[in-house]
């Protein structure tokens, strides 16, 4: 089953949103000293991971348990 074209249109843009939030934050945070990073509401990592691969110190909070032990798991 194919998706709807407006879901479609509303994937692009989270990954446009994402694309343009992530370039920020590399911009910011790579080829610096580590940093602790704080992402609050970070659910199941998507920027945390990227975040920590540069070298700095990611914690996560997110209220939900099973966004954490998705993000254990990364």
């Amino acid at each position: 089953m194919a998706a709807h074209p407006a879901d479609q249109t509303q994937f692009r843009r989270g990954d446009a949103r994402t694309a343009v939030v992530w370039e920020a934050l590399r911009a910011l945070l790579d080829g610096r000293s580590p940093m602790r990073v704080l992402d609050v509401g970070g659910g199941t990592g998507g920027f945390a991971v990227r975040v920590a691969a540069l070298g700095h110190q990611v914690t996560v909070v997110d209220p939900s348990p099973d966004a954490l032990a998705i993000l254990d798991s990364r």
